[in-house]
């Protein structure tokens, strides 16, 4: 019969970030298969991400300047906020109207957002450069889009019975669940299959397994961020060999 086995981030790392952690205390077993039952984790994940969307490359005039806009999770309001107090004598601000996002530009020459700014597409300027006369407004193209991951992976070389998911940069993940993210920043992320398969491994020959080295992942592989301080939780069925998969015993 299948042992239930609760592993947590809390209880299993001494890192800094809780979407990474090895688990060994209480697991040793020879597994004919490993069922994903629960995972849950607070969605506290940034929608300006360092080295993915928070650079701001523009120009006044000759004058050319890389802004890097910090690592975190802004309203739109704040990350307006943000750039008004950073980039001098232009303004940022949210158009309710529109639902998008102005710019005015009072810096006393033109300004330009240049092709290297990772952020334009979260502002919802997408064609680039893009130019503005010193007095006069701009409205982006799009609103703004600040969200933050839709899905995250959840992987495991141990568990996982090969690198199964083909990275949109090409790099494969052993992923042994996808969790779509369904509620707002700053709540709990509660994950529970739908179908008691969907995330079931059986493996072609007993995988002895000692311990749990758990990542949770973006789509490009590279692991999320979950403070310290909160937790990623998971509930395992790890059905041993000689047992019937499916039948589980609580303990």
């Amino acid at each position: 019969m299948a042992k239930i086995y609760k592993i947590s981030s809390n209880t299993s790392n001494d890192d800094l970030n809780s979407a990474f952690f090895e688990h060994s205390a209480d697991i040793v077993v020879n597994a004919k298969s490993v069922t994903v039952k629960h995972i849950s984790f607070p969605n506290l994940f940034p929608n300006i991400r360092a080295g993915d969307n928070n650079v701001l490359s523009y120009s006044v005039g000759a004058t050319n300047t890389v802004l890097q806009v910090p690592h975190k999770f802004y309203t739109v309001t704040e990350l307006c906020d943000y750039l008004t107090a950073n980039v001098t004598g232009v303004t940022f601000a949210f158009d309710t109207d529109s639902g998008k996002i102005k710019i005015t530009n009072n810096s006393g020459d033109i300004f330009v957002i240049r092709e290297q700014s990772t952020i334009a597409s979260s502002l919802g300027q997408v064609v680039l450069p893009y130019g503005i006369s010193n007095g006069a407004d701009y409205t982006v193209e799009y609103e703004p889009n600040l969200f933050s991951y839709t899905e995250v992976y959840l992987t495991s070389r141990v568990l996982s019975s090969g690198h199964n998911l083909l990275t949109d940069n090409g790099k494969r993940l052993a992923v042994i669940a996808t969790i779509p993210i369904t509620v707002p920043y700053g709540a709990l992320q509660v994950y529970h299959p739908n179908i008691e398969d969907v995330d079931t491994i059986v493996y072609e020959e007993p995988n002895n397994i000692t311990s749990v080295d758990i990542n949770l992942t973006d789509s490009r592989g590279r692991t999320v961020y979950i403070p310290r301080n909160h937790g990623l939780d998971i509930s395992l069925y790890i059905t041993p060999t000689g047992s019937q998969i499916g039948t589980q015993t609580k303990y």
